[in-house]
């Protein structure tokens, strides 16, 4: 019997990955080039890693769901910081037993609820 342990597989998928997490940060300075630009390159490659990392240890492979995933991240923040549903999106994003798009599709659906799908930004506060 053979046992592959996570930290194996997510070996496995770095070298494929590259070109994903690539194109992932060119999809998301196009959708998103306000916040990529205040995250500057390396901290929106830092995200995208960070995204895929979450993503692979919470079941999640399809490029789509990941994409959506780190979309998700940028928006609220890296842990959902910035929504009060996150400890419920953090569950459902690391259940066990669902299916990865349906993790996903509930955690996408949960964060935008409260907004009607508007993202949410972060100002910073202006003291007089």
């Amino acid at each position: 019997m053979i046992t592959i342990r996570h930290e194996q597989l997510e070996a496995l998928r770095r070298p494929t990955s590259l070109p994903f997490e690539q194109r992932l940060c060119d999809a998301l300075a196009h959708g998103h080039p306000e916040e990529v630009a205040a995250l500057g390159p390396e901290g929106t490659r830092a995200l995208v890693r960070q995204g895929l990392r979450t993503g692979w240890r919470c079941g999640l492979e399809d490029e789509d769901e990941l994409a959506r995933l780190v979309t998700l991240m940028l928006q609220l923040g890296p842990d959902f910081e910035r929504s009060p549903d996150r400890e419920r999106a953090l569950a459902r994003l690391h259940h066990p037993r669902l299916p990865g798009r349906l993790k996903i599709d509930m955690v996408e659906q949960l964060l935008t609820a409260r907004t009607g799908g508007r993202v949410v930004v972060a100002h910073a506060r202006v003291l007089p």
